[in-house]
């Protein structure tokens, strides 16, 4: 199935195709909340090869897999304990399942 969009004003396109996503995250980081204006930053992970774009988007739709950071996240905007949390950045034996994806 392939998303696509746009902006309100049109100049921001994208599409992909839903089964080429390789991983969706939350980051609860302090500079992720304060790039967004929110308690998070949302994550996309998808090989720019599967990704058509022009402009610079502002949100992405996503299935979540994990939170990054949740040890900074604040009390009013708590990650989802139903997903997998980092309370910092994973490493790579934390997050194999991304690597992985990413070679397909």
């Amino acid at each position: 199935m392939t998303e696509s969009g746009r902006c309100q004003c049109g100049e921001i396109e994208y599409s992909f195709e839903r089964d080429k996503i390789i991983s969706g995250h939350h980051c609860h980081c302090k500079d992720c909340q304060r790039a967004t204006g929110s308690g998070k930053a949302t994550i996309l992970v998808i090989s720019k090869k599967n990704l058509s774009i022009s402009g610079e988007p502002k949100y992405s739709w996503v299935t979540i897999d994990s939170n990054y950071f949740t040890e900074s996240a604040d009390d009013w905007n708590k990650p989802d304990d139903h997903i997998k949390s980092f309370n910092q950045n994973p490493n790579l034996f934390e997050n194999i399942k991304t690597v992985l994806k990413s070679f397909m």
